[in-house]
């Protein structure tokens, strides 16, 4: 099964919902995201994109939001 691509697409937006579901905000990496965490006690979030074909950590601090 060579050259069969995987199909899914990753986001590049990151939504933040209240507690019934509302966004709130969205925060636009302009990457494909892999994965992200958020850090409450320093109000950033870290997230894993794809940047050249390669994954890279970026950091996106909610305080200059």
């Amino acid at each position: 099964m060579f050259g069969i691509k995987n199909p899914v697409h990753t986001p590049t937006t990151i939504w933040q919902l209240d507690w019934e579901g509302n966004p709130v905000a969205a925060y636009e990496t302009g990457y494909h995201i892999a994965n992200f965490t958020v850090d409450e006690a320093t109000n950033h979030i870290y997230a894993c994109v794809y940047k050249d074909d390669e994954q890279v950590l970026a950091v996106i601090d909610l305080n200059n939001k």
